[in-house]
């Protein structure tokens, strides 16, 4: 990812950590998901506001999708 990234801490309940982790797998961290899902929360709710800052949020999740069909090809 060439895209810097920025530190930040939430608070999830343990049956959220215990779905989390059993989706991990090679390629596929607990963070990828989580950016996966906020880009998602944001595509959904936030088409009219911000517009630019939704086009940016869609491309990072096309790209993020991208590179998740090729981390599956890998492990195929």
């Amino acid at each position: 990812m060439s895209e810097k990234l920025h530190r930040i801490s939430i608070q999830i309940t343990q049956s959220q950590y215990k779905l989390l982790k059993s989706s991990v797998k090679p390629g596929v961290s607990i963070s990828s998901l989580i950016r996966k899902a906020i880009n998602k929360y944001l595509k959904e709710e936030w088409k009219v506001e911000r517009n630019d800052f939704v086009k940016e949020m869609i491309k990072d999740l096309d790209r993020l999708q991208k590179e998740s069909i090729k981390d599956e090809k890998v492990l195929l």
